[in-house]
């Protein structure tokens, strides 16, 4: 592989087919995957291919294309005395954590985006980075054959499934290494910009740490070494787990700042995301859906299980923070309020239940549209909370706790490398039913397959801990406190039920049996005047704060280029926005549950 065209960000992909003795005569068939594990949305690597070649010693072969994703090489005489050389120009474009990128001063690429499958092939794979007049090296897990001191040159793999698993960071870094439980880790940062990296890597490590702990105990974690591949953008966020990397972009502002001990908001979510994905190492890399194993990557692999497999992992990626010491517990029940506000705000949860949402996931989370708030649940942050509910109630009502559900898991279906196996639909049911002896189906019945509410108060009560419940205060205000930080003008346009595109003067969402649905607002329309004064993205809350509950006020909007009157009644606030605190006189059991649940697990 190498730099093609840093300017036309193109990549050149050579793959060399040796001579074969035996199926001489049969076309070699080369295949691009159509999605990435971990992101569940078919995305056409194949469409990113510009051109390509094969030759056999001197003569080009003839090229098809009998499926969207899968090209034919025809066998020529020499065949079977003579390798066969296909190359492949592939457009690299894409900064995400899922594609490929290629640029003046950085290469990124994952394995599935860029490296064609040879069909038929099961054997081992050797990999050669070649470098270019570039400066820096290379960083990646991937394990090294026959490599510089930069890290350019041949990599080998066990097989294909392997290959696309190991993302590969090219470029000038910053590098900082910690170790865990005797395991070598690395935080790789790409994109110059001045922070406390030191800092970062204190921080990893302690998470890291309380994550290897609860699967193991004092042992080691189930690989060899470990590192976090961080792109900093202006502004950005995202990860990708892999079985022992992870790809992580976060905003220049998010990172610490060197002197600075406060944990600011985009440094506590850059946190979270190391956490989370860093959890993946576990729970869906190694204990996966059986319809995992082996990855299909030419169509979508549905699997009713994303609410345990994205849901629990957002659930132990906070958990861990107040677990490891890197936040307090104050800091801790500020984000469960934060959560319980984010879902009692989505309509959809009334809608679709976590299963059909993790079922769904390739259709609907992603591939969201203006009506996505009214349709669909996220896995994430429902399946979190219904993990939370689930470890409450465990601890509260037993003598287990999701802790133990999640290491029994590793042990039955993970633990021997060699023997992998996933788990079925009904895993979660089973496991509670061994460990407890109770059946679970009407819980799991109610709150992952069905859409009841969370009886949450209830729970964190037990643990001497009150869900409280208010109006917003203004429209960035996310809960999570008794009182926003901050207070601006009223809070009407969250009463109404819509939301303007960031910055503009569009509609963007408008939600189900709201009184801007039932008026007739839509999404995508233009917003021009409320109450015949001119309306922008800037004065609406300033215009709404100035009437009252009760009031019709006149709303002008142009949709289709025309020009809309619509008249809309005020309606009360909701009471959505949702803080925890702590019960000034917990009974004594909920302070040992307390504790057992947020210091020692």
């Amino acid at each position: 592989m190498s730099a093609h065209d840093r300017l036309g960000h193109v990549l050149r992909v050579d793959l060399i087919v040796p001579p074969r003795t035996s199926h001489a005569t049969i076309p070699i068939q080369l295949r691009m995957p159509t999605w990435i594990p971990g992101s569940y949305l078919i995305r056409e690597y194949a469409r990113h291919v510009v051109r390509m070649q094969a030759r056999c010693g001197e003569t080009a072969l003839a090229i098809s294309k009998p499926k969207k994703d899968t090209w034919e090489i025809e066998i020529c005489a020499a065949g079977m005395s003579q390798s066969i050389a296909v190359s492949f120009y592939i457009y690299a474009f894409d900064a995400s954590v899922r594609g490929a990128f290629l640029s003046s001063d950085r290469w990124y690429f994952n394995g599935a985006a860029v490296l064609p499958q040879w069909l038929g092939y099961e054997g081992a794979i050797e990999l050669d980075i070649i470098a270019d007049d570039a400066t820096g090296d290379v960083a990646t897990t991937l394990p090294a054959f026959a490599t510089d001191a930069r890290g350019f040159g041949r990599y080998r793999v066990a097989d294909y499934d392997a290959l696309f698993d190991y993302p590969v960071e090219i470029g000038i870094h910053d590098r900082v290494s910690f170790d865990v439980v005797g395991v070598p880790h690395e935080i790789v940062v790409t994109g110059a910009v001045r922070t406390d990296l030191q800092r970062i890597a204190r921080d990893a490590q302690k998470i890291c740490e309380t994550h290897v702990r609860m699967f193991h105990a004092e042992g080691p974690p189930p690989f060899k070494q470990y590192a976090f591949l961080l792109n900093i953008l202006p502004d950005g966020y995202g990860g990708l787990e892999h079985r022992d990397s992870t790809s992580l972009i976060c905003g220049v502002n998010d990172l610490p700042v060197a002197g600075d001990p406060t944990i600011s908001e985009g440094y506590l979510q850059l946190l979270g995301l190391i956490s989370h994905e860093y959890f993946h190492a576990w729970n869906v890399k190694r204990i996966k859906p059986s319809s995992f194993i082996p990855y299909d990557l030419t169509c979508e692999s549905a699997s009713e299980q994303l609410w345990v497999y994205e849901g629990f992992t957002s659930y132990y990626d906070d958990l861990a923070l107040v677990r490891a010491g890197v936040i307090s517990a104050d800091d801790y029940l500020r984000l469960l309020g934060r959560n319980a506000t984010s879902l009692a705000r989505n309509p959809g949860r009334l809608t679709q239940s976590i299963a059909q949402s993790s079922a769904e996931s390739w259709i609907k989370y992603y591939r969201q549209d203006e009506n996505a708030p009214n349709a669909l649940v996220s896995y994430y942050l429902k399946g979190g909370l219904v993990a939370l509910l689930l470890d409450l109630t465990l601890r509260s009502t037993t003598h287990f706790c999701l802790d133990d559900i999640m290491r029994g898991l590793w042990q039955d279906y993970a633990c021997d490398p060699l023997a992998y196996r996933g788990t079925a639909d009904d895993a979660i049911a089973t496991r509670l039913r061994q460990l407890t002896g109770t059946d679970w189906q009407p819980w799991l019945a109610r709150y992952v397959f069905g859409t009841d509410p969370l009886p949450l108060e209830a729970a964190l009560l037990t643990f001497g801990i009150r869900l409280r419940w208010r109006t917003a205060t203004n429209a960035t205000d996310r809960g999570g406190r008794a009182d926003a930080s901050a207070i601006s003008f009223g809070t009407h346009s969250l009463a109404l039920g819509f939301t303007m595109q960031d910055g503009t003067d569009r509609i963007k969402f408008v939600y189900a049996q709201s009184a801007a649905a039932a008026a007739g607002l839509s999404s995508g329309d233009q917003l021009v005047a409320i109450d015949e004064r001119r309306a922008t993205a800037g004065n609406i809350a300033e215009i709404l704060a100035r009437v009252r509950v009760g009031d019709v006020i006149s709303m002008h909007v142009f949709r289709n280029q025309r020009l809309c009157a619509l008249s809309i009644t005020i309606p009360p606030t909701p009471t959505n926005t949702a803080w925890c605190e702590w019960q000034p006189e917990p009974e004594p059991h909920a302070l040992a549950r307390r504790k057992a649940w947020l210091e020692r697990g």
